[in-house]
């Protein structure tokens, strides 16, 4: 009774300002240790069948058109996806449908064109197939015998990737397999769990009703480690690769999407390739004084209860 009545004061003291979600990976079975990103799908449902009871789900122009103009609704939100998920499609949409919830996802184009997932998630899948105790790792043995090691070491190999050339990715990721003892043709194979989607089944997603599409560059790189031209090339090449079939996207997220990531003349790149927003990964409120081309954005993991989620939905992310 107590939680929901600071969750009742905090939505009175929030009323009017914008919120919106980031989420990434929906599974029906569980990976055999953490990834953030990817949360069950009941955990899915919970949270978009509580929004959709207590919240204004807008779809992004709306919701950016409303918050713009000064006067919202009473609690706007936007739902949105970042990478190109093949289980978007598959378990995501069905539930926003349900709720009658609407989602724009921001697409990495060139994940679509295979045969790999996306390096984090190709990672992931390695890290939980693999069937050693440790990792042989530059001079270190990394443990991976127990759920929480594969977590730390996921981890670790994380922040070592980031930082790498796009060019070096497939590199990296045959080096952690082969430290894994295992095929990098485990990569290309099928999972539901982390597979990108392919260009029929966007194609597929882009038709509901529920749906917005929007760019998220083509190899899923931090910019501000790139050469301006190569930033430029990515934030362009993706907008141009939806365009290429049939998919006008009008929005942008950047990668990571952290301060460090990118700057201002990616802002800049982000306005000169035609995008009319771009968001984030920082936490905040959305109002007409926000900057359309550093939207806030509040990410959803796997780590969020269900009292967690309600008192952030309910203005705990607008008030930390």
């Amino acid at each position: 009774m107590l939680a929901a009545f600071k969750n009742g004061l905090r939505r009175l003291v929030t009323r009017g300002r914008g919120l919106v979600l980031a989420y990434h990976s929906i599974h029906e079975r569980p990976p055999p240790f953490d990834v953030w990103h990817h949360l069950h799908l009941d955990q899915f449902a919970t949270q978009i069948a509580y929004l959709a009871r207590h919240h204004d789900c807008l779809a992004v122009p709306e919701f950016l058109a409303e918050t713009t103009r000064g006067a919202p609704r009473a609690h706007p939100v936007a739902v949105t996806f970042d990478d190109g998920f093949a289980n978007n499609l598959r378990l995501a949409l069905p539930v926003l449908a349900h709720y009658r919830v609407p989602a724009t996802f921001f697409i990495t184009t060139g994940a679509l064109d295979g045969p790999w997932p996306l390096w984090p998630d190709g990672l992931a899948l390695l890290l939980a197939r693999t069937s050693a105790d440790t990792l042989a790792w530059h001079g270190e043995h990394l443990p991976v015998a127990t759920p929480a090691e594969r977590t730390a070491c996921y981890r670790v190999l994380v922040r070592t990737g980031k930082q790498l050339p796009v060019q070096q990715r497939t590199g990296f990721l045959t080096e952690v397999a082969h430290a894994a003892g295992l095929d990098p043709a485990e990569l290309g194979r099928d999972n539901a769990t982390w597979s990108p989607l392919d260009w029929h089944e966007l194609a597929t997603l882009a038709a509901s009703p529920w749906v917005t599409i929007g760019a998220h560059t083509v190899s899923h790189p931090m910019l501000s480690a790139l050469a301006p031209d190569a930033a430029r090339a990515e934030i362009v090449g993706s907008r141009a690769a939806l365009a290429a079939h049939g998919i006008d996207a009008r929005y942008f997220a950047y990668p990571y999407g952290g301060s460090a990531d990118f700057d201002d003349s990616h802002r800049q790149m982000a306005i000169d390739a035609g995008f009319e927003a771009a968001f984030v990964a920082d936490a905040g409120a959305v109002t007409a004084a926000t900057d359309r081309f550093r939207v806030p954005r509040l990410g959803i993991g796997s780590d969020c209860s269900p009292a967690g989620f309600r008192y952030l939905v309910s203005g705990g992310a607008l008030l930390s």
